[in-house]
């Protein structure tokens, strides 16, 4: 059975007709309702002003309103994991005012505690704003992983904001396990990480975090990495002993194994490392007991105080426990060698080596 064709390419057809406007004409006066408007109600019993009609057993939803997606903290959350760009931040929110307090901080740390305040009044507004917290924390972030001046301050910036923003947390968490990724910068992502730890009260994530990133450094096997490494586990040593003694026993073992390789600077830096552990890091337990039992007082770290080297660094919380127990025993003996408590780094050259001796000869008187 053949069907009629709807088109035939080589006939002509006439163009429609446009509709003429006196069609309504032809329509009768029995359709015009009141208001003018042309229906056939005479045909139909629908109504416009008839109530809603359902189903017999149909209980009708609750619709609820749209959320735009993007909007809700979860979803913006979810864009930054994915890599997606952020929107843009409230112009409020002065971004090269904060890029300045983080330029001085890194020039000159010693003023923190002069823009402390005037870094709280900028980003105190806005710590429930996504977009700003991961401006913020993103500046802090890329800063103290490149700047070695300012890692301790960020640490202590990120330490006073985190009680205040979870949302500048997340993102902190996000930027650094973006970073342990691509390990980009490893050691100044090790070394922030350290800081971190410490001046977040041991927080587990953060513990985790320094654990991968010092595995990544001796993966690389280089000579500056193995040295961060060291300065790191000296640094965090006797707090990571609690839940990762086994970690420790692993590091100081790959330590040990790649020793031939090392050159004289760095097999005297990781030499000195090994030794701190057996040394309980630095804390001299014995000493304070013997000092309780002839009814001495131990000599206790004051933790406000802010103790600085001779490089002009300020020491570590170990650094600053070992010298608190060893210094009257160090000053009562006139026999003793400054060299015996004051060693120079291994790294010094023998001139600054010479330079560190005469200046620790001159404290002593």
């Amino acid at each position: 059975m053949e069907f009629p064709k709807l088109w035939e390419s080589d006939k002509e057809y006439k163009p429609l007709r446009h509709p003429s406007s006196n069609d309504k004409n032809h329509l009768t006066d029995s359709s015009m309702s009141s208001d003018g408007d042309y229906c056939n109600s005479s045909k139909t019993p629908l109504r416009a002003e008839a109530k809603e009609w359902f189903p017999r057993g149909y209980t009708p939803q609750q619709q609820t309103p749209h959320v735009a997606s993007g909007h809700s903290i979860d979803d913006r959350l979810k864009k930054i994991r994915l890599g997606e760009p952020p929107s843009e931040p409230d112009p409020a929110f002065d971004q090269s005012h904060l890029e300045s307090i983080l330029q001085s901080l890194t020039y000159d740390p010693g003023q923190f505690d002069n823009l402390l305040e005037t870094l709280m009044d900028l980003l105190e507004p806005h710590f429930s704003d996504v977009n700003i917290s991961q401006v913020a924390a993103d500046m802090v972030f890329q800063y103290a992983v490149m700047e070695a001046s300012f890692r301790y301050n960020a640490a202590r910036i990120c330490c006073i904001v985190d009680e205040q923003s979870p949302i500048f947390r997340s993102h902190l968490h996000i930027l650094c396990e973006k970073e342990l990724q691509t390990n980009t910068n490893g050691q100044g992502l090790t070394l922030f990480l350290a800081e971190l730890y410490m001046q977040l009260n041991y927080e587990s994530i953060h513990e985790r975090f320094l654990i991968l990133s010092i595995e990544n450094l001796l993966k690389m096997g280089q000579e500056e990495d193995l040295k961060c490494v060291c300065k790191a586990l000296k640094l965090t040593g006797y707090s990571l002993e609690e839940n990762y003694s086994q970690t420790l026993d692993g590091i100081f073992a790959k330590l040990e194994q790649l020793k031939p390789t090392f050159s004289q600077s760095l097999n005297n830096i990781v030499e000195s490392t090994v030794n701190l552990r057996k040394n309980h890091w630095g804390r001299n337990t014995n000493s304070n007991s013997t000092q309780e039992q002839n009814g001495e007082t131990p000599v206790t770290l004051d933790v406000d105080s802010i103790c600085y080297g001779p490089d002009g660094q300020e020491i570590t919380t170990e650094e600053h426990e070992f010298l608190c127990a060893n210094i009257d025993d160090y000053l009562a003996d006139e026999s003793s060698d400054p060299d015996d408590l004051f060693d120079p780094e291994p790294e010094m050259d023998a001139e600054i080596q010479e330079a560190f001796r005469e200046f620790v000869k001159m404290g002593k008187r």
